[in-house]
C-alpha cells in the first residue's frame, strides 16, 4: 500500500511546528492578561479587547486557540469564554504555577535568542550574546525588567523542585547550609524548615535575595535563615559545612565552574560538601529512558543559546577535580529522572 501524502514527513514535522505555535499561543496569553481576566466571570472577545487594548478580531482568533488547547472553554453557547481547570495554572495567583515560567521563555529576546540556534552552531558562542552584545547575566544590568522575568519565571522549577530534594539527600547531619546563587529562597527555607537542627544563608545577588526574607517568615525558620547579596564568583559565605549549588553550573563554563566550586571548598567548614544539583546528560551510548534523553539533550540546547549547558557525570568529575575535589555520591531526585543531587567533598 502507498503511503498517503500525511503518513510521512508531513505527518511528522506538523506537530513540531505547531508545537513552537502552541507554546506562543500559551505565552501570548499569559503575556496579555487573558487567563486573570476571565478568572472570575466568562467574559466576551469584545470586553476582553476593550479590557486588555487587543484586536478584538484577532483576540477572537486567539481565544478560540485557547479553548482547543483546554486553556479556555466556550460559556453562553460561545458568546463567552471562560478558564478552565487547567487554566487557572496561568494565572498570576495560582499557587506554584507555571504563569511567570511562561512569561519569560515568551519575552520577544528569548524568541530571538531561539532564532539564533544556527548562529550559535556555527560560531560557537551564546546566541543570546550574539543578539544583545553581552552575556547572559551580564545583560541583567542594562534591562532590569528582563532580570525580574528571569528570576519570577525561575520560581517555578524551585517551588515544583524543593520538597524533592529533601527525599533525595539526606540532610539530617548538616547545621549551616549556604545556598549559593539560591534566588529567592524557595529550595533553603523549604529544607531549614524540614530539619530545625539547620541554620542556613542565601547568597546570590540583590535583586535575585529580595524575597527571601518573605519565604523565611512564612516558613517560620526566620530566626534560621538570612540573605546575603554578593558576587559568587568573587567569594561566598565561610563555615558552611553544606554549599548547595543548585542548577547553577550549568550556566557557566568550566573554568567558571572551577572558580566557584574552588571558592566553595576554600570557605567551607572541615568535613563540609559541595552539594551539586543538576541535570546529568547520559554517556554516549549510554542506555536509559529515551524522554529522559530526549528532556536533557534539549535543555543542554536552551541552555547553549542563553550561557552554557549541561554536562555529563564525568565532565563534573574533571571539574570537582581541577577544584580540589572529588564526588563522593550521587542520588536520584525522586520523580525527575535526569536531576541528582551530586555530593563532593575535599580531596
Amino acid at each position: 500500500m502507498s503511503e498517503t501524502p500525511t503518513s510521512g514527513a508531513t505527518a511528522a514535522f506538523a506537530p513540531l511546528i505547531f508545537g513552537v505555535l502552541q507554546f506562543q499561543v500559551y505565552t501570548t496569553a499569559v503575556r496579555l492578561g487573558v487567563p486573570d481576566a476571565v478568572a472570575g466571570t466568562p467574559r466576551s472577545a469584545a470586553e476582553l479587547a476593550a479590557d486588555l487594548e487587543a484586536d478584538e478580531a484577532n483576540l477572537h482568533r486567539l481565544l478560540r486557540a485557547l479553548v482547543a488547547l483546554g486553556v479556555l472553554r466556550y460559556a453562553d453557547e460561545g458568546r463567552r469564554f471562560a478558564l478552565t481547570e487547567a487554566g487557572r495554572d496561568l494565572c498570576e495567583d495560582a499557587a506554584n504555577g507555571s504563569r511567570d515560567l511562561v512569561a519569560f521563555f515568551g519575552e520577544p529576546l528569548m524568541w530571538n535568542t531561539f532564532g539564533g540556534l544556527e548562529r550559535s552552531v556555527r560560531d560557537g558562542g551564546p546566541a543570546f550574546t550574539g543578539v544583545t552584545g553581552e552575556a547572559f547575566f551580564d545583560y541583567f544590568a542594562s534591562d532590569p525588567g528582563f532580570a525580574r522575568s528571569y528570576h519570577h519565571g525561575m520560581r517555578w522549577g524551585t517551588a515544583m523542585m524543593a520538597p524533592l530534594l529533601g527525599a533525595a539527600y539526606d540532610w539530617s547531619g548538616l547545621a549551616r547550609i549556604i545556598d549559593v546563587g539560591g534566588g529567592d529562597g524557595g529550595v533553603l527555607t523549604s529544607l531549614l524548615a524540614a530539619h530545625p537542627q539547620a541554620h542556613g544563608v542565601v547568597y546570590d545577588s540583590a535583586e535575585a535575595v529580595r524575597g527571601v526574607a518573605e519565604h523565611a517568615r512564612q516558613a517560620g525558620i526566620a530566626d534560621r535563615c538570612t540573605a546575603e547579596a554578593g558576587d559568587f564568583m568573587a567569594k561566598v559565605p565561610a563555615g558552611g559545612d553544606g554549599y548547595l549549588l543548585k542548577n547553577v553550573l550549568h550556566e557557566w563554563d568550566d573554568a567558571a565552574c572551577v572558580r566557584l566550586l574552588r571558592n566553595c571548598r576554600e570557605a567551607m567548614a572541615d568535613g563540609g560538601r559541595v552539594l551539586i544539583v543538576a541535570t546529568l546528560l547520559p554517556e554516549p551510548g549510554a542506555a536509559g529512558d529515551p524522554s529522559a534523553f530526549t528532556y536533557a539533550a534539549l535543555s543542554d540546547i536552551q541552555l547553549m543559546l542563553a550561557s552554557n549547558g549541561e554536562r555529563t557525570l564525568a565532565e563534573y568529575t574533571r571539574l570537582c577535580a581541577e577544584a580540589g575535589m572529588r564526588i563522593t555520591g550521587v542520588s536520584k531526585i525522586p520523580y525527575l529522572p535526569n536531576d541528582n543531587v551530586i555530593e563532593a567533598t575535599a580531596a
